[in-house]
């Protein structure tokens, strides 16, 4: 158009020179204006989109910052529990509920613990967790963010965030715009477990240590920093609970209350590498006794392995054909070792378990009592001997009784969910070398002489290593959840928020 303009101005006839040039200069001049208006109209153009486009990358790094912030609150503490939970009040990724806050879900939000605080908050184990403050909105400096949303996909064991990000000046304004960004993330459950917390001595209902010692014998070369635990699941503060659950009381000191007060240790009772605890530790099933066994013991605690005894499939945690081994497995009603003179055939000696060709398990139906001097030894290495008992009957009374009334140190691993164990007597430094899961440990109280319980250096891995992980990786412990970096962005400009509806 401006060429054409151009060409009609040359062309038009003019009778005077001055008159020509005037109106060549007037088309030129008016080709320059139009010109520059165009040139700055495309210039406001790309400052416009320029600076949209500026908006936006501000709002999204905002967005991006929210989701760190989010994923970090989430990380911390307790607040893992709603990595598994959905947060979708507005629908935007299909749930439509809201677990996180809604009251009709407050049983969700209950943080699975076998760490107990006897009695102190008036439960025990689980903790209800309170949504963080400031986690689905919060501002990061720069801007404000907002958790509009988050979908757990149990199938997928992913979850899925929406964030929005608005930018601020420098004033506290905000820019043009928001930005969204949504994102996926690996969940996975795994236990948080209480360091040095595996039960050299567990019992479920009651621990009553009078003068008992409890010692983990160290092992210099392998760890001489390692310890043990002696946990008790329903045992509570009594006469001290005001000062056990003082607020700010020192780890010591709170140890120190459960010795005493909930666990009933005496002045003659020390825990040596080995710390009191109240809980439940994820103790493996009890094992029970395969078809095909070496043989029914009786009432005969007679040496084992006997001659012409021969091992048989064992699988101990239930894991399979695969996963059996050899051993010579075992099944007795009482067992009396020294008791009265006698020692099951009328023979007043010690019970010896010789576990050098492969493990001896003995479960165990009836009473276990060791008098006088007599005692269990076990040849070989320990976890290779095991007494499994009954399962626990789910009552607050015990059905067997394993005993040491004498004088003698005892050798074994025992497993009896519905035994009540003790030892009376076993004085200078003697009782009972091992580790013992049962329901009810007493009949210690009288005993002014410190009769010992040895836990032996390594006993876990000595237990997994003829049992299976189950019962070496036992602890107590809150269950927990972790999440792996962003797998999956997407990004996307909003300009201005959609109708929203709640359910």
């Amino acid at each position: 158009m401006y060429t054409f303009l151009l060409q009609f101005l040359l062309k038009t006839k003019q009778t005077q020179e001055s008159g020509f040039s005037l109106v060549v200069a007037l088309g030129l001049g008016l080709f320059m204006v139009v010109t520059g208006a165009t040139m700055i109209l495309r210039s406001n153009d790309d400052q416009v989109a320029s600076t949209l486009q500026q908006h936006n990358l501000e709002n999204i790094a905002i967005a991006e910052a929210g989701l760190n912030r989010v994923l970090g609150v989430l990380r911390s503490d307790n607040n893992s529990l709603f990595l598994k939970l959905d947060y979708d009040p507005n629908n935007l990724l299909g749930s439509g509920i809201n677990e996180w806050e809604d009251a009709a879900y407050a049983d969700k939000r209950v943080l699975k613990t076998s760490v107990f605080d006897g009695g102190c908050s008036g439960n025990s184990g689980d903790v209800e967790v309170s949504v963080p403050s400031g986690l689905t909105a919060n501002s990061t400096g720069d801007g404000n963010y907002e958790l509009l949303a988050y979908d757990y996909n149990p199938q997928t064991n992913t979850g899925t965030f929406i964030v929005e990000g608005e930018f601020q000046d420098a004033q506290g304004n905000a820019t043009q715009g928001t930005a969204r960004l949504q994102a996926s993330i690996y969940v996975d459950n795994y236990l948080d477990e209480v360091p040095t917390s595996f039960p050299g001595l567990f019992m479920e209902n009651v621990i009553e240590l009078g003068n008992n010692d409890i010692s983990l014998i160290p092992n210099v070369s392998a760890d001489p920093n390692e310890k043990s635990s002696v946990i008790c699941a329903q045992c509570k503060f009594d006469t001290d609970k005001e000062n056990a659950c003082a607020v700010g009381i020192s780890e010591a000191d709170y140890q120190g209350y459960i010795h005493t007060d909930a666990m009933g240790g005496k002045s003659n009772s020390t825990l040596t590498n080995v710390i009191p605890r109240l809980g439940r530790p994820n103790l493996p099933d009890l094992p029970v006794a395969p078809q095909t066994i070496t043989a029914d013991l009786g009432n005969s605690a007679v040496d084992l392995p006997r001659d012409g005894d021969q091992t048989v499939s064992f699988d101990p945690d239930g894991a399979g054909p695969a996963q059996a081994y050899q051993a010579y497995v075992y099944k007795a009603g009482n067992l009396n070792v020294g008791k009265d003179g006698e020692k099951g055939g009328g023979q007043d000696k010690d019970w010896t378990i010789k576990t050098t060709n492969a493990p001896v398990i003995v479960f165990l139906s009836g009473d276990l009592t060791i008098s006088g001097s007599r005692r269990i030894v076990h040849e070989g290495d320990f976890g290779d001997f095991a007494i499994f008992g009954k399962p626990d009957s789910g009552t607050g009374t015990a059905s067997q009784n394993i005993r040491i009334n004498g004088t003698a140190s005892s050798t074994f691993f025992v497993y009896a969910p519905d035994a009540q164990v003790g030892i009376n007597g076993g004085g200078n430094g003697d009782g009972m070398t091992g580790v013992i899961w049962g329901k009810i440990w007493d009949a210690s109280s009288s005993n002014a002489s410190g009769a010992v319980v040895n836990i032996p250096p390594g006993a876990p891995q000595a237990l997994g290593n003829t049992f299976g992980m189950t019962f070496e990786n036992v602890s107590l412990y809150t269950e927990k959840f972790q999440n792996s970096g962003v797998v999956e962005w997407e990004r996307q400009e909003v300009t201005s928020l959609p109708q929203r509806t709640t359910n």
